[in-house]
């Protein structure tokens, strides 16, 4: 296992997956391929060959046939991952109802 930077290293794919990762270990303590395929809508096979690439960036501890532990950088930017991904949401959120209130708002002066 080789040590290298971080959040700049990972493709949007690998992003996914950790940021699942992440979520599925908050959840339940751990994370297994089964649950990590089925979050993802992928095959345990896609999901072993992510996992051992995360495992080579430092991300991830993988055991085979058992489950996938985050490292303590893999802990740190999955939970950067994490909150941005909700920021993002969030922040979407928000501008769905400035639009509804602006539809709303156009549509009532319309009528005057």
């Amino acid at each position: 296992m080789h040590e290298k930077g971080g959040l700049n290293e990972l493709t949007r794919k690998a992003e996914e997956y950790l940021e699942v990762i992440f979520n599925i270990t908050e959840e339940k303590g751990y994370s297994k391929m089964k649950d990590i395929a089925s979050a993802l809508e992928v095959s345990v096979p896609s999901v072993i060959e992510m996992v051992k690439k995360l495992d080579d960036m430092g991300f991830v501890i993988y055991r085979k046939y058992d489950s996938v532990t985050l490292t303590p950088k893999g802990e740190t930017i999955g939970g950067v991952i994490k909150y941005r991904s909700d920021m993002i949401k969030a922040f979407s959120g928000m501008i769905k109802v400035v639009e509804k209130i602006a539809d709303k708002k156009a549509f009532t002066e319309n009528e005057t």
